[in-house]
């Protein structure tokens, strides 16, 4: 799986892949605010592979995961956006 897991609280089954994908997409916004805070941009590298694998599993046919997962994207597409030169050019295959 390639959901972002968090790695505290796992004392109980430390191996749970549970993780749903297309929730990615709430938390990749964290990813460009990391980038425009400190211009590094692994964070941009992260918050790409998580959109990617994200946008791929989108159920639209879950209309809840569907309206947070919207909302949440568009602020890492203005991070994304805002950003200047080849870093930006072709880094975000989802949308292609």
């Amino acid at each position: 799986r390639r959901a972002l897991r968090y790695l505290w609280g796992c004392e109980t089954d430390a191996y749970d892949d549970s993780g749903t994908a297309d929730l990615n997409l709430l938390i990749v916004p964290v990813f460009g605010a990391a980038y425009a805070l400190t211009g590094d941009p692994r964070w941009i590298d992260v918050g790409d592979a998580l959109a990617d694998v994200g946008v791929k599993e989108m159920w639209v046919k879950q209309p809840k995961h569907w309206n947070q997962a919207m909302r949440a994207f568009g602020r890492y597409l203005g991070y994304r956006a805002a950003l200047a030169g080849p870093v930006a050019e072709g880094r975000l295959s989802a949308g292609r």
